[in-house]
Protein backbone atom coordinates (compact mmCIF):
# COMPACT_ATOMS: atom_id res chain seq x y z
CA UNK A 1 0.00 0.00 0.00
CA UNK A 2 1.65 3.42 -1.30
CA UNK A 3 1.08 6.38 1.40
CA UNK A 4 -1.34 8.83 -0.13
CA UNK A 5 0.97 11.87 -1.14
CA UNK A 6 0.71 15.54 0.40
CA UNK A 7 -0.57 18.27 -1.13
CA UNK A 8 1.39 21.79 -0.97
CA UNK A 9 0.57 25.12 -2.55
CA UNK A 10 2.92 26.97 -4.05
CA UNK A 11 3.28 30.79 -5.20
CA UNK A 12 3.30 31.19 -8.87
CA UNK A 13 6.95 32.27 -9.23
CA UNK A 14 7.73 28.64 -7.54
CA UNK A 15 5.51 26.84 -9.94
CA UNK A 16 7.20 28.73 -12.80
CA UNK A 17 10.65 27.49 -11.28
CA UNK A 18 9.56 23.97 -11.12
CA UNK A 19 8.57 24.08 -14.02
CA UNK A 20 11.95 25.57 -15.88
CA UNK A 21 13.84 23.01 -13.85
CA UNK A 22 11.45 20.31 -15.26
CA UNK A 23 12.95 21.57 -18.70
CA UNK A 24 16.69 21.80 -18.50
CA UNK A 25 19.48 18.99 -18.80
CA UNK A 26 20.72 18.59 -15.91
CA UNK A 27 24.20 16.92 -15.93
CA UNK A 28 24.05 15.54 -12.65
CA UNK A 29 21.09 13.48 -11.22
CA UNK A 30 17.02 13.57 -12.45
CA UNK A 31 15.04 16.81 -12.53
CA UNK A 32 12.21 14.83 -9.89
CA UNK A 33 15.70 15.30 -7.77
CA UNK A 34 16.46 19.06 -8.52
CA UNK A 35 13.12 19.81 -8.01
CA UNK A 36 13.05 18.51 -4.51
CA UNK A 37 16.25 20.17 -4.14
CA UNK A 38 14.53 23.46 -5.30
CA UNK A 39 11.46 22.92 -2.86
CA UNK A 40 13.52 21.57 0.25
CA UNK A 41 16.07 24.62 0.07
CA UNK A 42 13.01 26.90 -0.68
CA UNK A 43 11.12 25.63 1.96
CA UNK A 44 8.82 25.12 -0.92
CA UNK A 45 9.09 28.30 -2.34
CA UNK A 46 8.30 30.34 0.77
CA UNK A 47 12.39 31.68 1.44
CA UNK A 48 12.97 35.25 1.33
CA UNK A 49 16.20 34.59 -0.12
CA UNK A 50 13.61 32.67 -2.88
CA UNK A 51 11.40 35.32 -3.04
CA UNK A 52 13.89 38.51 -3.53
CA UNK A 53 16.68 37.03 -4.82
CA UNK A 54 15.02 34.33 -7.04
CA UNK A 55 17.66 32.09 -5.52
CA UNK A 56 16.27 28.36 -5.56
CA UNK A 57 19.22 26.51 -4.61
CA UNK A 58 20.66 28.75 -1.80
CA UNK A 59 24.20 29.57 -3.61
CA UNK A 60 26.14 32.23 -2.26
CA UNK A 61 28.14 34.91 -4.00
CA UNK A 62 30.03 32.88 -6.68
CA UNK A 63 33.54 34.20 -7.82
CA UNK A 64 35.35 31.21 -8.96
CA UNK A 65 33.25 29.62 -11.75
CA UNK A 66 30.84 30.71 -14.91
CA UNK A 67 27.41 31.68 -13.19
CA UNK A 68 23.91 33.26 -14.08
CA UNK A 69 24.07 35.34 -10.86
CA UNK A 70 22.99 39.32 -11.58
CA UNK A 71 24.63 40.37 -8.24
CA UNK A 72 25.09 39.78 -4.79
CA UNK A 73 23.27 40.29 -1.64
CA UNK A 74 23.92 39.42 1.86
CA UNK A 75 26.67 36.62 0.46
CA UNK A 76 23.67 35.13 -1.85
CA UNK A 77 23.54 35.05 -5.44
CA UNK A 78 20.59 37.08 -6.99
CA UNK A 79 19.10 35.76 -10.25
CA UNK A 80 16.95 37.20 -12.63
CA UNK A 81 14.50 34.56 -12.06
CA UNK A 82 14.13 31.13 -10.44
CA UNK A 83 15.29 29.29 -13.72
CA UNK A 84 18.16 31.34 -13.87
CA UNK A 85 19.48 30.00 -10.46
CA UNK A 86 18.35 26.20 -11.55
CA UNK A 87 20.54 27.00 -14.66
CA UNK A 88 23.25 28.12 -12.18
CA UNK A 89 23.36 24.78 -10.37
CA UNK A 90 23.42 22.83 -13.28
CA UNK A 91 27.06 25.25 -13.74
CA UNK A 92 27.75 24.69 -10.79
CA UNK A 93 27.48 20.47 -11.72
CA UNK A 94 29.79 21.55 -14.58
CA UNK A 95 32.65 22.90 -12.70
CA UNK A 96 32.46 19.91 -10.18
CA UNK A 97 32.42 17.61 -13.29
CA UNK A 98 35.30 19.25 -14.41
CA UNK A 99 37.61 18.72 -10.99
CA UNK A 100 36.27 15.23 -11.01
CA UNK A 101 37.97 14.44 -14.28
CA UNK A 102 41.28 16.93 -13.07
CA UNK A 103 41.32 14.42 -9.75
CA UNK A 104 40.95 10.78 -11.95
CA UNK A 105 43.84 11.82 -13.79
CA UNK A 106 46.11 13.12 -10.68
CA UNK A 107 44.95 10.13 -8.51
CA UNK A 108 46.22 8.27 -11.64
CA UNK A 109 49.92 9.59 -11.91
CA UNK A 110 48.65 10.53 -15.54
CA UNK A 111 48.96 14.07 -17.87
CA UNK A 112 45.14 15.90 -17.37
CA UNK A 113 43.75 16.73 -20.65
CA UNK A 114 43.09 20.56 -21.35
CA UNK A 115 39.87 21.18 -21.63
CA UNK A 116 38.35 21.41 -24.98
CA UNK A 117 40.68 18.29 -26.06
CA UNK A 118 38.83 15.57 -27.57
CA UNK A 119 39.86 13.29 -24.56
CA UNK A 120 38.17 15.80 -22.52
CA UNK A 121 35.12 16.16 -24.26
CA UNK A 122 34.92 12.06 -23.83
CA UNK A 123 35.56 12.18 -20.20
CA UNK A 124 33.10 14.71 -19.27
CA UNK A 125 30.64 12.92 -21.38
CA UNK A 126 30.95 9.62 -19.80
CA UNK A 127 30.83 11.08 -16.71
CA UNK A 128 27.55 12.69 -17.25
CA UNK A 129 26.25 9.50 -18.30
CA UNK A 130 27.06 8.34 -15.16
CA UNK A 131 25.82 10.81 -12.96
CA UNK A 132 22.82 11.45 -14.60
CA UNK A 133 21.81 7.78 -13.99
CA UNK A 134 22.65 8.47 -9.83
CA UNK A 135 19.90 7.52 -7.19
CA UNK A 136 18.73 9.27 -5.00
CA UNK A 137 21.20 8.35 -2.43
CA UNK A 138 24.35 8.63 -4.86
CA UNK A 139 22.72 12.52 -5.63
CA UNK A 140 22.78 13.81 -2.27
CA UNK A 141 26.05 12.35 -1.56
CA UNK A 142 27.74 13.50 -4.36
CA UNK A 143 26.44 17.25 -3.75
CA UNK A 144 27.60 16.80 -0.31
CA UNK A 145 30.82 15.59 -0.58
CA UNK A 146 31.57 19.04 -2.75
CA UNK A 147 30.21 20.80 0.39
CA UNK A 148 26.63 22.03 -1.26
CA UNK A 149 25.40 21.64 1.69
CA UNK A 150 26.02 21.24 5.56
CA UNK A 151 22.89 19.37 7.17
CA UNK A 152 23.61 16.04 7.96
CA UNK A 153 23.21 13.38 5.07
CA UNK A 154 20.25 11.59 6.81
CA UNK A 155 18.33 15.32 6.96
CA UNK A 156 19.22 16.29 3.96
CA UNK A 157 18.07 12.87 2.26
CA UNK A 158 14.77 12.88 3.67
CA UNK A 159 14.30 16.69 2.72
CA UNK A 160 13.77 15.57 -0.76
CA UNK A 161 12.37 12.66 -0.23
CA UNK A 162 9.43 14.26 1.07
CA UNK A 163 9.70 16.88 -1.11
CA UNK A 164 9.51 13.96 -4.09
CA UNK A 165 6.59 12.52 -2.52
CA UNK A 166 4.31 15.83 -2.44
CA UNK A 167 1.36 17.11 -4.81
CA UNK A 168 2.24 20.22 -6.04
CA UNK A 169 -0.29 23.08 -6.88
CA UNK A 170 -0.59 27.18 -7.14
CA UNK A 171 -1.64 29.28 -4.58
Amino acid sequence: MNPQKASVQISNQAMETVKGINEIDFLIGKPRFIVAQFLHETGYGSSRVFQEQNNGFGMRCVYIRPTTQVGCQADYGVYANGVSSAIDLNKWFEYHIEKDIDQLYIKQGRRVPAIGSERRKSDFNDFVNRYRNFTLEQYVAYIKERGYFEDTYNNYYNGLLNAMNTNLSSK
